[in-house]
C-alpha cells in the first residue's frame, strides 16, 4: 500500500510539473530570446535547431549562444566597425539601429564562431519576420551586412556588406 501511495504521489508531481506534456526542445518560431545589445541594438539568438536552405553555414556544427556570448560578439563587432575602413558611414553612424541575428557555429578546427546577420529595418514585413527567420537580401546595399566573429580570438574574421 505504501509503494502504491508513493507511486501516485510521484505521478501527480510529474504531471503537475509538466501538465501539457511539453518537451524541452526549443521552438525557434516562438522563441523570445531577444537581447538588447550594450549599444541598444536589437538582437535575436537563433538556436542550433534552426536551419534554412539558404543559410550559408547550414552544414556547420552548431552551438547555442547565450546572452553573454551575444554581448561579447557585439562588442567585438562594434569595435571592428569603429576602427576598420571596411564598413560604410551609414553602418558606422547608425549601427545601433541595425537589427542583428546571432547564430552559433563551430569552425573546422573546433572554435566557437558567431555569425551575425545585420539589417536596417525599413519594411513592416521584415519587422514581423526577423525573430522567426534569417533575413536575406538580393539588393539593398549597406542596409544589409553580416560578420563572422571568432569568440576565442576575439576577432571579426569576415565581414560582407551587401552589393559591396
Amino acid at each position: 500500500m505504501r509503494i502504491l501511495l508513493i507511486f501516485l504521489v510521484l505521478l501527480v508531481f510529474i504531471k503537475c510539473k509538466n501538465p501539457a506534456g511539453i518537451t524541452n526542445k526549443r521552438d525557434f518560431t516562438n522563441d523570445t530570446s531577444i537581447v538588447i545589445s550594450k549599444n541598444n541594438g536589437k538582437c535575436k539568438i537563433f538556436y542550433s535547431e534552426y536551419n534554412a536552405d539558404y543559410f550559408e553555414y547550414r552544414d556547420y556544427l552548431r552551438w547555442n549562444p547565450v546572452r553573454q556570448d551575444v554581448w561579447i560578439a557585439d562588442s567585438i563587432l562594434v569595435g571592428f566597425i569603429a576602427s576598420s575602413g571596411i564598413p560604410t558611414l551609414k553602418i558606422k553612424n547608425n549601427l545601433a539601429e541595425y537589427y542583428r541575428q546571432y547564430f552559433g557555429l563551430i569552425d573546422k578546427v573546433g572554435a566557437k564562431i558567431i555569425f551575425v546577420n545585420c539589417f536596417f529595418v525599413k519594411s513592416p514585413s521584415i519587422e514581423d519576420k526577423w525573430t522567426k527567420m534569417l533575413i536575406t537580401a538580393d539588393d539593398g546595399g549597406d542596409l544589409f551586412f553580416n560578420a563572422t566573429i571568432n569568440l576565442e580570438k576575439r576577432a571579426v574574421v569576415d565581414m560582407k556588406i551587401n552589393n559591396h
